[in-house]
């Protein structure tokens, strides 16, 4: 049955002709005090009971929010310690699985490298700058998977002596070089990170709103001009609003 109240399209009115709610739909009913404590309390009890179930169970494939359980008087599932820390162990292997992907620092192979430039070219010779470079991509890649695993071993593949490559380690050039190139693997993660700050800003972040305008600078829609959403990719945009609806 329609509510009868003005503009309600609730079709949950009370049929019933003997209570006083008769034609209203319950919120209806009890801003007109025609509900009584006692079934407002009942009804309470039973939407709690139904807000626990889909926690458990899930309605739609959703959780209930923390802060409707907390409306509704009832404490979220509490983790073991336990749980918790699998869970930051698992979001630290796939941060750094990540990171890896990005930098594509992983089993970096130093006699590789020296033996495909040394077939590259006819005229090959081990010089200085051949060393420095084979060296310093040596230090960028991935401790655990790179190849040599030893400075020893490093530079017996360049042909020089330990004492060398020790002393290149303290040298200006090579701190410098390394502070260089190192700022320039970083802003390879750039486009992810940004991905991240627009995911958190559409779910209504504040503060990653700020970022992304202070990162990206701020669009103003003019006369003519198109949605600043325009300015995205199809696939970013859809990325975003996934991770979006992870975060919240």
């Amino acid at each position: 049955m329609q509510c009868k109240e003005e503009g309600c399209k609730s079709t949950f009115a009370c049929a019933n002709q003997e209570k006083p709610n008769f034609q209203y739909c319950f919120r209806h009913a009890q801003k007109h005090g025609l509900i009584s404590k006692e079934e407002t309390s009942a009804f309470e009890e039973k939407r709690a009971l139904k807000i626990k179930e889909s926690w458990t169970k899930g309605t739609y494939g959703q959780r209930i929010s923390k802060k409707e359980l907390k409306r509704a008087g009832i404490k979220a599932p509490e983790k073991t310690k336990e749980q918790i820390q699998e869970e930051k162990d698992k979001e630290a292997k796939e941060a750094q699985s990540l990171i890896h992907k990005i930098l594509g620092d992983e089993n970096f192979d130093a006699a590789g490298l020296v033996e495909e430039m040394r077939t590259a070219g006819t005229d090959f010779k081990i010089n200085e700058k051949m060393r420095r470079f084979v060296f310093m991509q040596w230090f960028l890649a991935d401790a655990k998977t790179r190849k040599p695993e030893t400075l020893y071993e490093l530079c017996k593949i360049l042909d020089m002596p330990l004492s060398e490559g020790r002393a290149w380690t303290e040298a200006d050039w090579f701190i410098s070089e390394l502070q260089t190139m190192n700022q320039k693997n970083m802003k390879l993660a750039m486009p992810f990170l940004g991905r991240i700050v627009l995911a958190r800003a559409i779910g209504g972040d504040f503060n990653a709103m700020k970022e992304f305008m202070k990162v990206f600078g701020k669009h103003e829609s003019k006369e003519g001009d198109s949605d600043w959403n325009d300015l995205f990719e199809d696939d970013i945009l859809h990325e975003a609003g996934e991770i979006a609806d992870g975060v919240n």
